[in-house]
C-alpha cells in the first residue's frame, strides 16, 4: 500500500491477484493467487543461505560462449571476480582435458578475466528425441575459489524471417529446425519448502516420457533453483524462459527500474551456461495487458511509455549485457520487437496464445481455424482424479458445487465451462466420479485436436506448448499432471500426440478427412500406413493402404478420404495405423521407451 501511495496514478494488476498492489513487489506473482493457485504470500528466506570468508578474492560469476569452426569449438570463458587488494592469483581452467594455467595480477575491487579453449570434435547436446544430451565438465581454480559446472556444446537460434504469410518463428538447434513440443511450467508447489528435488525430478521425467522437448518457464512464477536447470540439461528439455512479470502493468520509476535491471543481470549470468535455455522472454501477457484495463485504455500513451521503459529499455538492455548468445523476445505473445499490438488472436507471425476455445466456449474444431507460427499457450480445464479429491473433499461434500470443491476451483468460469462442454459432446455424467473421468477425457480431446492439427501444418507452425504441465496444490486446473504428479488423461494422450512418428487424421470438411504422417526425427524412415472405417456395429471398410519413405523432419499428406454419402459421420470412426522401419533405436515411439523394428502405432479418429 505504501508503494501505491507514492505514485500519482494507479498501476493496474491482474484480477487473479488477491492482494492489492502485488505487482509493485518483486515477488513471485502467483504467490498472490491465480486462477489455478492458492494465495499464500509466503515470506522469509526459503533457499539455502550461508556465510563464506574470503582472504584473497571472490569469484562472482563464470559464464561461457561458443564459436564453432568446422569440427572445433572455441570456448570463451569469462570470469568476474572481486579482489581484496592488489595481488597475484594463480588460476587453472580445464574442459575436455584442454588446460590453461597461469597467474593474474589483480587490482583492488572488481575485475574481469577472459580465457579461451579450443575443444576439438565435441559431442553435441541435443533436445529430447533428437540425440544425446552430451555434457562436459568445466573446472576452474582461481586462487582459493573452485568453480565446477556442466556445459553442453550446441548452437541455438530463434529464427524470424518474412515469408508468404507474415513472419516465421522457430528454433534451430545445431543447425536443425525443430518442432517444439511441450507445456508451460509453474512453480511445483505453493510452499517453497515443498519444492523438493524429488518432485522436480518426477515432473520433468513425466515431461520427457510424454515426448516433450520444451517447457516454458512462465513469467508469473519464479527463477528456479540450479537443480531444475541442471535436470533440464540432462533430460534434453529446452526452456523458453520468461522473465518474472505477468499479466499486470508495472512501474517505471528509477528505483524500480534499477531493481529489476540488477535482478535480471544477476539471474541471467547465473543461468546462461545451461544448454537447455533457448530464449529469454520479457514477460507473460503484459503487452496484451495494456489493452485490458480501463486506465491503460483511456491513457494509452502513459502506460505504453511505462511498458517501454521497464521492458524495452531495462529488461532488454539487461539481457544484452548478461547474455549476448541468446535472443530476447519482448513478450509472450508478441509479433516481435517494436510490435505493440495485442497478439492473442494474430496467427501470422511470432508466438500466440489461443484461448478462444476455453474463454469463448466454442467447439474444439475452432483450433483448426487457427494457423499459429508458434502457440505458446492454450488449454482446457479438468477435475483432478478422485485420489486427489479425497485429500480435501469430506464425504458430505462429494459433489462439484460443494464449498470445499469451489474453494479448489479458482477460475470464475471453470466449472460451468467444463459442464456446458459435456452437453456439446457427451451425455451428462451421473455422479462425481463420472464428472472427473469425462472432464479429463474432454480436456485431452481438446488439446489433442489442437496439437495434431498444428503439427500437421509444419513448417508453418513450429511449436505447441499447452497450458499447463503441473499444479502447485490440489486444484481443478488446466494441468496434465496433478499436484501429486499423477498423470491425467491429457498426459497419456500427450505421449501419443507428441510421438516423434505419428499418423493423424484432420477434418477438412464435415465428412472429409486428410490423413497425414508426421516425422519429427532427423532421419528418413520407411513407412507402411493404412486406414479403416469402422461402424459401431464392428463393420469394417478398408479406406486405403500406403507405403513409401517419410523424409526427416517433415509432414506428408498421403490421402484425403470422403465419407460415402448416406453414412452419418457420427456413426463411424476412422482407424489409422502406422508402421515404420529403419528407425533410430533412440527414437521414442508411442508407449515404447525404445523403438523396436516394425513396432506399430495405432490411432483412431472419430468423425464428430
Amino acid at each position: 500500500m505504501k508503494e501505491a501511495q507514492k505514485r500519482d496514478y494507479r498501476i493496474p494488476q491482474v484480477g487473479n491477484l488477491q492482494i492489492p498492489h502485488f505487482n509493485l513487489l518483486r515477488k513471485v506473482q502467483c504467490h498472490g493467487g491465480w486462477d489455478w493457485g492458492i494465495c499464500l504470500a509466503v515470506s522469509g528466506i526459503y533457499r539455502s543461505i550461508f556465510l563464506r570468508a574470503e582472504s584473497t578474492c571472490k569469484v562472482k560469476y563464470v559464464y561461457t560462449s561458443q564459436t564453432f569452426k568446422n569440427d572445433t569449438c572455441i570456448l570463451g570463458i569469462t570470469l568476474e571476480y572481486e579482489s581484496i587488494g592488489a595481488q597475484q592469483i594463480n588460476y587453472s581452467v580445464n574442459c575436455s582435458n584442454q588446460i590453461l594455467e597461469g597467474n593474474l595480477q589483480t587490482a583492488t575491487g572488481n575485475g574481469k578475466q577472459q580465457f579461451e579453449l579450443k575443444i576439438h570434435n565435441p559431442k553435441r547436446w541435443w533436445p529430447n528425441g533428437l540425440g544425446e544430451q552430451n555434457l562436459y565438465t568445466l573446472d576452474i581454480q582461481f586462487g582459493q575459489n573452485k568453480v565446477c559446472k556442466q556445459i553442453g556444446f550446441r548452437t541455438i537460434e530463434c529464427i524470424t524471417q518474412k515469408d508468404y504469410t507474415g513472419e516465421s518463428f522457430y528454433f534451430k538447434v545445431n543447425g536443425q529446425p525443430i518442432f517444439c513440443k511441450g507445456a508451460n511450467w509453474i512453480p511445483c508447489d505453493a510452499l517453497p519448502s515443498r519444492q523438493t528435488h524429488q518432485k522436480i525430478d518426477n515432473l520433468l521425467q513425466s515431461a520427457v516420457d510424454a515426448n516433450m522437448n520444451m517447457l516454458r518457464v512462465w513469467g508469473g512464477g519464479q527463477y528456479e533453483e540450479d537443480y531444475f536447470y541442471q535436470r533440464c540439461d540432462e533430460l534434453g528439455l529446452l526452456l523458453w524462459h520468461d522473465l518474472i512479470f505477468s499479466c499486470s502493468l508495472y512501474p517505471s520509476d528509477e528505483t524500480f527500474l534499477e531493481s529489476i535491471y540488477t535482478e535480471t543481470v544477476q539471474q541471467i549470468k547465473r543461468l546462461r551456461d545451461h544448454a537447455s535455455i533457448a530464449l529469454w522472454c520479457g514477460d507473460n501477457e503484459c503487452l496484451g495487458a495494456l489493452h485490458w484495463y480501463e486506465e491503460s485504455k483511456k491513457n494509452r500513451d502513459r502506460y505504453l511509455v511505462d511498458y517501454d521503459r521497464w521492458n524495452y529499455m531495462t529488461l532488454r538492455k539487461a539481457v544484452a549485457e548478461a547474455d549476448e548468445t541468446r535472443r530476447y523476445w519482448p513478450s509472450s505473445p508478441s509479433a516481435g520487437l517494436n510490435q505493440y499490438a495485442d497478439h492473442w488472436t494474430q496467427d501470422n507471425s511470432g508466438d500466440m496464445h489461443s484461448w478462444a476455445v476455453w474463454f469463448n466456449a466454442v467447439p474444439f474444431t475452432k483450433y483448426t481455424e487457427i494457423k499459429p507460427r508458434f502457440c505458446s499457450e492454450f488449454g482446457f480445464q479438468s477435475f483432478p482424479s478422485t485420489n486427489t479429491l479425497r485429500q480435501f473433499l469430506p464425504e458430505d461434500q462429494w459433489n462439484i458445487n460443494s464449498p470445499s470443491m469451489e474453494a479448489h476451483q479458482k477460475s470464475k468460469v471453470g466449472n460451468s465451462r467444463i459442464i456446458e462442454t459435456f452437453f456439446r459432446y457427451f451425455r451428462f455424467p451421473k455422479n462425481l466420479e463420472s464428472h472427473v473421468y469425462l472432464s479429463q477425457l474432454q480436456q485431452a480431446l481438446a488439446i489433442k485436436t489442437a496439437v495434431e492439427y498444428w503439427r500437421s501444418l509444419r513448417p508453418h507452425c513450429m511449436g505447441t506448448l499447452y497450458w499447463q504441465l503441473n499444479d502447485n496444490w490440489p486444484v481443478v486446473s488446466w494441468s496434465s499432471l496433478e499436484y501429486s504428479g499423477q498423470w491425467k488423461q491429457l498426459h497419456y494422450h500427450a505421449k501419443r500426440f507428441y510421438a516423434p512418428l505419428q499418423i493423424v487424421g484432420q477434418s477438412v470438411s464435415e465428412n472429409e478427412i486428410e490423413i497425414c504422417l508426421l516425422n519429427d526425427t532427423l532421419n528418413a524412415v520407411d513407412y507402411e500406413a493404412e486406414a479403416n472405417l469402422w461402424s459401431w456395429q464392428a463393420e469394417k471398410e478398408k479406406v486405403g493402404q500406403w507405403k513409401g519413405k517419410l523424409q526427416a523432419a517433415s509432414v506428408l499428406s498421403v490421402a484425403k478420404y470422403i465419407l460415402p454419402s448416406g453414412k452419418a459421420a457420427d456413426h463411424f470412426f476412422l482407424e489409422l495405423k502406422l508402421s515404420c522401419k529403419n528407425v533410430d533405436q533412440k527414437t521414442k515411439v508411442e508407449d515404447s521407451l525404445q523403438y523396436k523394428s516394425d513396432l506399430k502405432s495405432d490411432g483412431a479418429v472419430g468423425l464428430l
